[in-house]
């Protein structure tokens, strides 16, 4: 790889010297080659025997990750676009494509981040496996714009197109100018990404009734330029649910990613410094990994109903939380469920107003669902508003799991959903939730009505969604179930306390993305309660079964961290049930599940995890039991294996697939978690095919 990029610079530069003569005058000679890229020729000498460089693999080492990220590498990481399908015809069809620069004749070097937009096709093309072709360039007072015409610069490329959340990652070089005013590309890497945390927009070119084709070039006011974010610039920022991020590495080349979450999720400590967290992804850490070795950064925030924009430039680094004990330093709390910061000293700051030519619209179901809860320190007032919403429930049933598990049905009240468009919206989210989503519940007035601190629980949604229940889809049951903790505040008082009748206020439902089989829920499935009809068309159910994440999943979880899957289950078989109605053929995915237990008393949901082995819906069941228990040995138990015994390497490869191509979901108690997890990872599973949640108790 490093010695392809050595040519790659050399190629450039020959290029550049024997063509500056023939271009139009409009484009005038090359400009210097930059001090950066003049390292590319003196340090990029040997070839590597790993697609990753030395602080994508310090991450990497630190999270755990180095094996699965080996293997993805090999197999995500490609030298040009042959072989890209599908994403060659997705580049040349998008109105828009980010874009982030390096600026290296800046001390120290500046990462600029734009998004070029125009009409479809209009703004980039490939026309040859090795080039990527941008027909456009930034505005004129963009600072990314001069970069882009100098041969030489580092470039990162995102095509990403937001409706379906496909995006891929282009790092580059600028080779030439073109005739027509834009720039050819030699593209260095390219390699696709997860949809994970990418809010679903759709570009409306009805901008004051002008024609998409009139709309080529952006329309600019004069940015406004500074070296630090103003009051009001802070509290936007807080607001967003989106940026883009460019970084780069000396001899690797610039890299340009998504970064995206809830409302609130980057975090303004002051008018120069900023953060969030960084969630999980495949493991590669590319971004981090550059930040690690040259720590710069550049973002790019967008206000997407308006079209403003907010570049930031600047000093970036990593701040770990949540180490071992051993070399724990900090003793800082994990935010929104990551033990890794990212921090942005800001260095420079340019905003510009209504630069695109069009709008992007979204709808209330266009939110992420594997976006995390947000914890710890969070602001900004959108971050905060869903808290202000307080959704009273009923309690409807309660019925014994096991001894020490119970579930707790509730149905949302219509009169209190009317109260306002965010309660029928809440009221909505919890009919159509997405599979493996938990609830949060205010329960200080309940547990400690005198006053006290606040009491706040979130748990997993149990049930499937209301939405796919036919007849009746406006029912607005939902259902979960609770182990009771001997020193559980709240799990107590569920289950001492807690009766028919009683009502408890709902806050929001969300995360938990992450344990879900299906990659999204179609228009069919959200717009069910409104129709008054759950069952779905043909289109609809062919669109959930092409979206069921693997055809092959398998699951390990302990204990109550069973109830994700059961989710999961439930849905899969209303889905399957109402295909069969409708004459609908889908490929059923294979679901092999392993789940530990104490004892086989314990073990939750036994009835209805024996009837979906026996309908076919789990493909093959492995209980191990942890006690001696020959309850547990001695019963006739013909639609499950079972054995005496933690989960271990030789159970995990047995489950597993021999090429490991599955998606794997994990869940339950921490040590049960980093033991399987482990295993898995010895055992070549890739890190970005694990999907996983800690229950701790």
């Amino acid at each position: 790889m490093r010695r392809r990029l050595v040519l790659v610079i050399a190629a450039v530069l020959s290029e550049a010297s024997t063509t500056a003569g023939s271009l139009p005058s409009c484009i005038g000679p090359p400009l210097p080659l930059s001090p950066l890229s003049t390292q590319f020729l003196t340090a990029m000498t040997t070839p590597a025997n790993t697609p990753f460089h030395a602080g994508e693999l310090e991450v990497q080492i630190r999270a755990g990750t180095e094996k699965s990220a080996d293997y993805l590498g090999r197999h995500m990481i490609h030298e040009s676009f042959a072989g890209a399908g599908d994403a060659v015809a997705n580049v040349g069809s998008l109105p828009y494509l980010v874009v982030g620069a390096v600026d290296s004749a800046s001390e120290p070097p500046l990462l600029w981040t734009t998004m070029l937009a125009g009409s479809p096709g209009g703004v980039a093309s490939i026309p040859d496996t090795s080039t990527l072709r941008l027909a456009q360039l930034p505005a004129l007072d963009d600072p990314a714009r001069t970069l882009l015409q100098r041969p030489g610069t580092l470039v990162g490329a995102l095509a990403t197109d937001l409706a379906t959340r496909n995006r891929l990652r282009i790092n580059s070089v600028v080779r030439r100018p073109t005739r027509t005013g834009g720039v050819d590309l030699q593209v260095v890497e390219r390699f696709g990404n997860c949809p994970k945390y990418i809010f679903a927009r759709s570009v409306d070119f009805e901008l004051e009734n002008t024609a998409p084709s009139e709309q080529q070039q952006p329309v600019s006011t004069a940015p406004e330029v500074a070296a630090a974010l103003s009051q009001a610039q802070q509290q936007w920022v807080q607001e967003q649910d989106t940026f883009f991020i460019t970084t780069y590495h000396d001899t690797k080349g610039a890299d340009t990613s998504h970064r995206g979450g809830n409302p609130g999720f980057v975090r303004v400590d002051s008018l120069t410094h900023l953060w969030w967290p960084d969630y999980q992804g495949n493991g590669m850490f590319n971004t981090l990994g550059n930040i690690c070795a040259t720590g710069r950064a550049g973002l790019f925030f967008m206000d997407f109903a308006t079209g403003d924009s907010l570049q930031v430039a600047g000093r970036a680094w990593v701040e770990w939380r949540d180490e071992p004990e051993a070399t724990r330093k900090s003793g800082l709390p994990k935010i929104d469920g990551s033990n890794r910061i990212v921090h942005l000293e800001i260095e420079a700051v340019v905003a510009r107003r209504t630069h695109l030519p069009f709008r992007f619209d979204f709808d209330d179901h266009g939110a992420s669902p594997f976006n995390p809860n947000l914890t710890g320190d969070v602001r900004g007032t959108a971050a905060n508003a869903t808290s202000a919403i307080q959704l009273p429930v009923t309690v409807v049933s309660i019925s014994e799991v096991t001894s020490h598990v119970k579930t707790f049905s509730f149905r949302v009240d219509s009169r209190a959903a009317a109260q306002s468009a965010k309660h029928a919206a809440l009221s909505t989210r919890l009919a159509t939730h997405f599979p493996g989503e938990y609830v949060t519940f205010q329960l200080t007035n309940s547990i400690r009505p005198k006053g006290g601190d606040e009491v706040v629980r979130s748990w997993t949604i149990v049930s499937q969604p209301s939405s796919l229940n036919v007849p009746s889809p406006a029912s607005g049951q939902f259902s979960i179930s609770v182990k009771r903790e001997s020193q559980g505040l709240a799990s107590q008082w569920l289950h001492k306390t807690l009766a028919v009748g009683d009502q408890l206020l709902v806050s929001g439902v969300g995360g938990g993305g992450t344990m879900s089989f299906f990659m999204s829920w179609p228009t069919g499935v959200l717009g069910a309660v409104s129709r008054g009809d759950a069952t779905l068309g043909h289109d609809d159910l062919a669109e959930i079964f092409r979206n069921v994440v693997y055809s092959r999943i398998a699951v390990f979880t302990a204990g109550i961290g069973i109830t994700p899957v059961m989710a999961n289950l439930r849905s899969l078989t209303q889905l399957l049930q109402q295909a069969v109605d409708a004459g609908v053929a889908v490929a059923k995915p294979e679901i092999r599940i392993v789940h530990s237990s104490r004892t086989w008393a314990e073990v939750p949901f036994k009835q209805e995890l024996r009837d979906l082995c026996q309908t076919g819906v789990i493909s093959h069941l492995t209980i191990a039991i942890t006690s001696p228990d020959p309850a547990a040995l001695s019963s006739n138990i013909d639609w499950a294996a079972t054995r005496k015994g933690r989960v271990d390497e030789g159970l995990v490869d047995k489950t597993l697939p021999v090429d490991r191509v599955v998606s794997v979901f994990l869940c339950g108690p921490q040590g049960f978690m980093e033991s399987t997890r482990s295993a898995m990872f010895d055992l070549g599973l890739p890190s970005g095919f694990l999907h996983e949640e800690a229950f701790y108790f």
